[in-house]
């Protein structure tokens, strides 16, 4: 099941990446893919969780980007 969530959200940076073409969200991807193999191969334990929490702030590094755009241009 835990697989299968990672997926999911990769499949959603796979579509922001192509998307963009930010590299963060290219990083996030990386790290996902890791802690996915980590899953995969039942090691649970910190390392698999490092490489979530390493995706998580790559792509809220490039959400933080967006938001300044936005926020200059008076949209927020």
């Amino acid at each position: 099941m835990l697989v299968m969530v990672l997926q999911s959200i990769r499949s959603e940076l796979d579509f922001a990446y192509g998307d963009t073409g930010l590299s963060e969200f290219k990083k996030a991807i990386d790290h996902l893919n890791e802690a996915i193999s980590l899953t995969e191969s039942m090691d649970l334990g910190g390392a698999a969780s490092e490489r979530i929490g390493r995706a998580v702030s790559a792509a809220t590094t490039a959400a933080q980007a967006a938001w300044e755009t936005l926020n200059e241009h008076e949209l927020l």
